[in-house]
């Protein structure tokens, strides 16, 4: 049940971070570059802070096999939510307010 009359300053609420991708760093925009490299600028130039930043955790499959394997991890740890990315060419470039399909 919600409490009543409860005041803001005596929430204390823990946040942690996922990260999984980086549009721009130090005022350089990254959006045409493959998510494979923005992926890898990202865990290059960030670490991780337990309980407070993390980077997702993800695979660069080799086959549909791989994908299988990881699926049925995330369906083990209850994860919610998967995503699927390209990693390279044009479709794997970040278009702002574009959805792919």
């Amino acid at each position: 049940r919600a409490r009543k009359n409860v005041q803001l300053s005596s929430l204390k609420v823990d946040v942690c971070v996922f990260a999984f991708d980086i549009l721009s760093i130090n005022g350089e925009s990254l959006l045409r570059r493959p998510l494979i490299e923005r992926r890898r600028i990202l865990r290059e130039n960030f670490n991780e802070v337990e309980g407070r930043f993390k980077f997702v955790s993800s695979i660069d499959p080799t086959s549909p096999e791989d994908m299988e394997d990881f699926f049925q991890v995330a369906l083990q740890d209850s994860c919610e939510g998967l995503m699927i990315k390209s990693l390279e060419g044009s479709s794997s470039q970040y278009v702002p307010d574009k959805r792919s399909r």
